[in-house]
């Protein structure tokens, strides 16, 4: 009985942190990437980097209230994401939500890059970079 009781707290912990920054879901989702004969890469090189790249995905924030379909078809093409130097950040959204944002409509947001090159770079000290293609984006 102790034993159930120390996990039902830790589980409680957890739900506390977890409500932070969560992704709600009420309606009908759908989200999708077909990378035919694509690359997609994401990188961070350095100190104290950081390189946030989301395809086709919802980030911390959302809510989500009415149906939602987003998606994104790289064909034949290059997406990447890099940040290089001293405190440098990049980050990167396809077909995306990023941030406090609340989705109260239907929505379809479409990325199609054929044979395309979609590329976000922050490089050299304290450089931030932020690309949104068909995406909500409310800065943190």
């Amino acid at each position: 009985m102790k034993r159930l009781a120390i996990i039902a707290a830790a589980f409680a912990t957890t739900a506390a942190f977890a409500a932070t920054g969560q992704v709600e879901i009420n309606a009908p989702q759908i989200q999708g990437v077909a990378a035919i004969q694509s690359s997609i890469s994401n990188e961070s090189r350095g100190f104290m980097t950081k390189a946030q790249q989301n395809v086709s995905t919802n980030t911390a924030g959302v809510e989500i209230n009415e149906p939602s379909i987003q998606l994104t078809i790289a064909n034949d093409s290059n997406v990447s994401n890099s940040a290089r130097g001293f405190m440098s950040t990049a980050k990167q959204n396809l077909a995306s939500n990023d941030g406090t944002v609340y989705v109260d409509a239907a929505q379809l947001q479409v990325v199609y890059a054929n044979g395309s090159t979609i590329s976000n770079e922050a490089r050299g000290f304290m450089a931030d970079a932020v690309q949104n293609l068909a995406t909500n984006y409310a800065p943190n």
